[in-house]
């Protein structure tokens, strides 16, 4: 953000300002219903927390946004014995160059812990947090990791 002075009009003293017109917009994308919306929803929280611009959008559901209208896009969705959501993964390579190009993460949900992805999602998202569990508890500390990051 960049930062201007001014000299305030009641006091005369130098003010300083904030230029909040362009603030990092960051997607957090979910599947794989409510397993996946609150944890989504809490690192959407941490991330405004952090005074990003924070839109949450269910894979599941069509009209998605396309990650050029954001500086960053994080993914949760759980990781099942079949592997991640279908939506998930058909977003992934249908914005394939776009979310390469801007920083992504993904926020695995797996109660085994296995880190395992297809070639796509280890090629397109190369960013991969696995919290464990409690899940909720780990998303502000998640949301600081990829704000300190962007």
């Amino acid at each position: 953000m960049e930062r201007k002075a001014i000299t305030c009009p009641l006091t005369g003293h130098l003010e300083q300002l904030v230029d909040d017109q362009r603030a990092d917009r960051v997607l957090v994308l979910y599947a794989g219903g409510a397993r996946a919306r609150d944890p989504a929803g809490a690192l959407a929280d941490a991330l405004r927390d952090d005074a990003l611009v924070v839109e949450v959008a269910d894979a599941d559901c069509r009209g998605l946004p396309p990650p050029e209208d954001y500086d960053a896009v994080a993914i949760v969705a759980p990781l099942r014995a079949w592997g991640y959501p279908l939506a998930t993964t058909q977003y992934l390579r249908a914005h394939t160059e776009s979310l390469r190009a801007i920083p992504t993460w993904l926020v695995s949900l797996s109660s085994s812990g296995d880190a395992s992805a297809t070639r796509l999602w280890r090629e397109v998202v190369p960013r991969r947090i696995m919290p464990g569990s409690p899940i909720e508890g780990r998303m502000k500390q998640i949301g600081r990791l990829i704000a300190d990051d962007m």
